[in-house]
């Protein structure tokens, strides 16, 4: 039996990658595309991407799903979350931009912080062009 906090993770995830992959409106939907590098043959576990969207012009996008509720977390850990999600999306993003491909990185969560901490988040990501998309505004994607 798994965790409940890792249950309730994949199926965000699940819900997420559902979403996308009905109103994908171009481009090859790919959903935790295994990426492998020179680096995995260290590793015990390759990097898997959540969503990936190819073929769209010479674009692509990488989404990270992270089922994390912001208003929970402890202070003084946001700042080590939002830099674990960051530099996972820019792992993956490296190998596109290395060839000179261009590449969309986002990440989705659940739902929006407080006022204050959603700024911070979305301004976070934002100057490392990371895009923020809130799953509760679905509607909107």
């Amino acid at each position: 039996m798994e965790p409940k906090r890792l249950s309730k993770g994949k199926h965000f995830h699940k819900l997420v990658q559902d979403h996308w992959r009905k109103t994908n409106q171009g481009g090859k939907f790919l959903r935790e595309k295994v990426l492998r590098t020179d680096q995995d043959i260290h590793s015990l576990s390759p990097k898997r991407m959540d969503i990936l969207i190819t073929e769209m012009d010479g674009l692509v996008a990488i989404i990270e799903i992270k089922n994390t509720y912001w208003d929970r977390i402890f202070p003084k850990n946001i700042n080590r979350n939002l830099y674990r999600h960051q530099k996972q999306i820019w792992d993956y993003i490296e190998e596109y931009v290395n060839s000179n491909i261009d590449v969309c990185p986002g990440i989705i969560y659940p739902q929006r912080p407080n006022k204050e901490l959603t700024k911070y988040i979305e301004e976070y990501h934002d100057e490392r062009g990371i895009v923020v998309v809130w799953f509760e505004d679905k509607e909107k994607l």
